[in-house]
């Protein structure tokens, strides 16, 4: 197991939610619980290394670990809100694209 997972696991932190609105003025909501389960599953080795480091930091200090998980969960709505928009965007271009070439072949039939 590693550090994070057990950190988090000691930690029982109680179900928070926070709502972040994207650059589209969208509104989301994410939990930390959510939140940490990101972190552990779609982080590299070396990303979960500087959380850590950061996370050791601010509990050395008696910071407020919720602070930085609601940082981090901005970060994640807000990544995951463009990357999607993203993906609707090549998806429109190829739909469009398909038409054009739908509408040359009719066009050359005739």
């Amino acid at each position: 197991m590693k550090w994070l997972e057990v950190y988090f696991k000691k930690k029982d932190l109680k179900l928070k939610a926070w709502k972040f609105r994207d650059h589209n003025g969208a509104w989301h909501t994410i939990t930390n619980h959510q939140t940490i389960e990101i972190i552990l599953a779609c982080t590299s080795e070396d990303e979960q290394q500087e959380i850590g480091k950061i996370i050791r930091r601010i509990d050395l200090e008696n910071g407020d670990i919720e602070h930085f998980l609601e940082h981090l969960a901005k970060g994640i709505v807000l990544e995951t809100s463009r990357t999607i928009e993203q993906a609707g965007m090549a998806n429109r271009l190829k739909i469009k694209e398909y038409g054009k070439i739908r509408r040359h072949e009719i066009e050359t039939r005739n």
